[in-house]
């Protein structure tokens, strides 16, 4: 298999992410470069907006400004791809879980992935995974298929031309949350796109317990009972808190 650069976004302030880090992805992937996230906790808003012409509407929906942080991150790391001319890199997000077996099946992809390639993804989010993928078999190719949608980043491969293509696009405005944001361009035409037939890492969900005062819960996986009783009284005390002010 072709050595290929591969960075994995940390939240290094978050020990759960550092830790899943050094257990699931470095000791599989020794040479894994980590890239330090931006923290949306700890961004000037009104400096942001107006660097990245980030509209109020983003702050709207639930988690803005970790998932700001995550778009920015993603951003950063892809002009840092451009600068450096890498041909191929590999990213990923620090929750997920890299397998013994992964440069193997990479291997597979790699030799069927067509060369006029700029993303693929290496991971598909279980919401989006079809059991028949029939629809969109590339002709000849065993392990890489056409795009479908799906949610989330979390494993990806991007090409030179493919990190200038959505570092271009995300430099007009970062509007929306990263994933979202690489799907329009993608249904745009801008980005041409292909999927591993099937994901080749794990995705471990929410790791982060609490952001912004919430419960987080994870798009992954199911809610435990704690989780669930724990969110459910946190809207509770807060409800109550409002009454009495």
């Amino acid at each position: 298999m072709e050595s290929l650069p591969v960075f994995v976004i940390t939240l290094r302030r978050d020990q759960d992410r550092v830790n899943n880090v050094a257990k699931n992805v470095i000791s599989a992937l020794p040479e894994c470069e980590i890239f330090s996230a931006i923290d949306g906790q700890s961004l000037n808003i009104s400096e942001a907006c107006a660097e990245y012409s980030i509209p109020q509407e983003f702050f709207k929906k639930p988690g803005a400004k970790g998932n700001l942080g995550c778009a920015l991150s993603h951003f950063h790391l892809l002009k840092m791809v451009v600068e450096r001319k890498y041909e191929k890199v590999i990213i990923f997000e620090d929750d997920i879980k890299v397998p013994e077996d992964f440069r193997n099946k990479l291997s597979l992809v790699l030799d069927e992935v067509p060369d006029n390639f700029d993303f693929l993804y290496l991971w598909v989010h279980p919401k989006y995974r079809h059991q028949d993928d029939s629809n969109f078999l590339v002709p000849g190719k065993s392990y890489v298929r056409k795009y479908s949608y799906t949610y989330g980043t979390s494993a990806y491969l991007v090409t030179f031309e493919g990190a200038k293509k959505i570092v271009k696009y995300f430099s007009r405005s970062v509007y929306d949350y990263v994933d979202f944001m690489v799907s329009d361009l993608i249904a745009s035409g801008g980005l041409t796109t292909y999927m591993t037939r099937n994901s080749l890492v794990d995705n471990l969900g929410q790791l982060t317990a609490i952001e912004d005062g919430e419960i987080l819960k994870s798009n992954i996986r199911p809610q435990s009972f704690r989780s669930k009783v724990s969110r459910f009284l946190l809207r509770i005390s807060r409800k109550l808190f409002k009454s009495i002010t």
